[in-house]
């Protein structure tokens, strides 16, 4: 009897214990003590999130409207450079973070501008328009080739009538030749894309760009996969104002629709800069109201524009190249004593 008491007084204060512990409720367990992050405005972005932007710029010389292509482990940097009665042609070189002194490699009594570059057979080819006084009157396209180390003569591209004003020309390789795109019509009136093919010993007919009635102007090319991507200028009939658009070509021998690629900025003009492919996506570059924007094709669709400058003013067309697996923009600018100067910039992506 005296052992069923102890059991019945032992269970007694187990009961009455566990009623007087405190309940936790549901969901509110003890946790362990974790410091509170400081809130900021914008949110930390991630590896899809990060938005490009240009690294630090670098000089490279007094000069405007430069074009850029690596050749021989150095990326090559062409531009204008008003030299006292006229523009000629001046060529740096980037390579393990130094720029070169520029190299004058164009030199003629008229002015030679808006050059362009593009390896092709083993050699570097260096294009050019070369406009005959009175200025904006009479255009054709020159060029010259450097082998090692040695630039060829010039030569004119093909049988382009100056009277027609070609000018703004643009290459890439396609189909195992040369495809130089370039633009008829001076400057202010009606412009045409054109194309023609060079083999290194002639030049032939090349792919249909702009049907006839329309204003297209100043293409700008690259190539991925065996197909042709270019941006250009275009100009709806009566408009005030013009628009960037993309389009793409195939070997199977037809054209994409165009992409307007500036629908959401409201300005009056806007002109092109370059486009590269860079690691299965497409970067287009162009200028609106005096500043850079970068737009980013990612599988089917456009981003939205990033603006990557905004306490300068572009001037001429900026331009981007790969080099040593990492994207380089070049673009001239206006210096406080009123001379353009040509810079370089890693686009960190």
């Amino acid at each position: 009897m005296r052992k069923v008491f102890v059991i019945l007084i032992l269970v007694a204060i187990v009961i009455f214990s566990g009623c007087t512990k405190k309940e936790q409720p549901v969901g509110n367990e003890e946790k362990p003590v974790v410091a509170k992050k400081e809130e900021t405005n914008v949110s930390a972005p991630t590896t899809e999130e990060k938005i490009p932007k240009l690294s630090p710029l670098m000089q490279v010389s007094a000069g405007k409207d430069p074009d850029l292509s690596e050749y021989s482990g150095k990326l090559y940097i062409a531009y204008e450079r008003f030299t006292g009665e006229t523009d000629d042609i001046h060529v740096s070189t980037y390579t393990s973070g130094k720029i070169s002194k520029p190299e004058k490699v164009v030199e003629t009594n008229l002015n030679d501008l808006a050059p362009s570059l593009q390896e092709y057979s083993g050699n570097l080819y260096l294009f050019w328009t070369q406009d005959t006084p009175p200025r904006g009157r009479y255009a054709d396209v020159q060029f010259k080739f450097l082998s090692g180390n040695i630039w060829s003569a010039k030569q004119r591209a093909d049988e382009l009538d100056s009277f027609f004003y070609y000018h703004n020309q643009s290459g890439i390789v396609f189909n195992k030749k040369l495809l130089m795109f370039w633009t008829s019509g001076r400057p202010g009136e009606r412009g045409k894309i054109g194309t023609q093919y060079y083999t290194g010993e002639g030049w032939f007919i090349g792919i249909p760009v702009s049907i006839e009635n329309v204003n297209e102007k100043d293409a700008k090319v690259t190539i991925s996969d065996n197909t042709v991507h270019i941006i250009y200028e275009s100009y709806a009939p009566n408009a005030n104002s013009n628009e960037i658009y993309y389009k793409s070509y195939t070997d199977k021998g037809f054209w994409t629709g165009g992409v307007k690629l500036s629908e959401d900025l409201q300005t009056d003009f806007k002109s092109v800069g370059d486009i590269v492919s860079f690691n299965g996506k497409l970067y287009a570059l162009w200028v609106a109201d005096g500043d850079i924007y970068l737009s980013i094709l990612e599988g089917a669709r456009w981003n939205a524009p990033i603006k990557l400058t905004s306490d300068s003013i572009p001037q001429g067309e900026p331009v981007i190249e790969e080099f040593n697996g990492e994207l380089y923009v070049a673009y001239s600018q206006m210096e406080e004593n009123n001379a353009p100067f040509v810079y370089l910039a890693n686009l960190e992506v």
